[in-house]
């Protein structure tokens, strides 16, 4: 049985991951090869990467800041993988040129679903670089994205 929130419960703040998801998605559909943006690494990842198909990986960093009742920021790191360093860091870097020119001083994102969702604003920082015990794959590289969002009612 999957757990359910009680009858009535409404989500007051939009899933970061996906929304992060259908930001990046359109821009790399807009590449070629057209990459594909995940929130883990999927299990034909080698496969991809021999392909040449860029992958991107949202995941949120746990904790949400407040801002002042109505905002709140998430933050989620980024992260490009390609056969490549110099390549994921190409990737990456039009991914944050994009991201901030289009919704640095806010805007909505179309979303997978039909819905759309506004973002109040977004800034894309950089991020430390995996460790290699952890991370052994040395062509992923990463940012942190923090977007910033209006609670719903």
């Amino acid at each position: 049985m999957t757990w359910q929130p009680p009858a009535g419960y409404r989500r007051r703040i939009p899933d970061a991951e996906a929304l992060l998801l259908d930001m990046v998605q359109p821009l790399l559909d807009a590449g070629t090869p057209v990459g594909r943006a995940v929130t883990w690494w999927p299990d034909d990842t080698p496969d991809l990467i021999a392909e040449g198909i860029p992958l991107v990986r949202a995941r949120k960093v746990p904790g949400t800041t407040e801002m002042d009742g109505r905002l709140v920021q998430a933050n989620l790191l980024l992260s490009v993988r390609t056969g490549s360093r110099a390549e994921s860091w190409d990737v990456l870097a039009y991914l944050t040129d994009e991201l901030h020119r289009q919704y640095w001083k806010g805007g909505v994102v179309s979303r997978s679903d039909g819905t759309r969702t506004a973002v109040h604003h977004c800034e894309v920082e950089a991020a430390d670089q995996q460790l290699p015990e952890l991370d052994p794959d040395w062509r992923v590289v990463s940012n942190v994205v923090t977007l910033t969002l209006r609670r719903t009612a």
